[in-house]
């Protein structure tokens, strides 16, 4: 959890940084610079409130009954909530939390280090549901067959 505050403080830090280069390189006489200007500026805006938000309420580890046991599970599903807040600037409640935990439970028949893999590749992959290890297999060999046929 600290490590990624940290990591979004000096990225929050350079976006500023680089806000203000182009502010007084580029200017904002022109409507396109204004533009420019303001998706920088409500990306700032949006990283502090992430920021804020996880400085005021740190995310908890598990909130529901946890199946998976092991401590490798445990980092990689607060990984996953905190990869889910930046996205959805959301928490799980405790029914979707336990509900998600089941699912995954039996997604994965009970094998944490499937579960963690599953996590983890959907993570990398951005997206917001689980991939079972078969969707990820077929994504990436239909995306193989593409870049052969390019």
């Amino acid at each position: 959890m600290e490590g990624n505050l940290n990591r979004d403080i000096k990225q929050l830090k350079a976006m500023i940084e680089e806000l203000d280069i182009y502010i007084h390189s580029e200017g904002l006489f022109y409507k396109e610079n204004i533009e420019e200007f303001t998706r920088r500026f409500n990306e700032i805006n949006t990283l502090m409130m992430l920021i804020n938000e996880r400085m005021q309420n740190p995310i908890d580890e598990i909130q529901c009954k946890n199946p998976f046991k092991d401590a490798a599970f445990i980092q990689k599903w607060i990984d996953w909530k905190e990869y889910l807040l930046v996205l959805r600037l959301d928490r799980y409640s405790y029914q979707e939390e336990k509900e998600a935990i089941a699912f995954l439970y039996e997604m994965t028949g009970g094998n944490s280090e499937t579960a963690i893999k599953i996590l983890k590749h959907t993570i990398t992959l951005g997206e917001l549901t689980f991939m079972t290890l078969w969707d990820l297999t077929e994504f990436f060999i239909s995306k193989k067959t593409k870049n052969k046929n390019i």
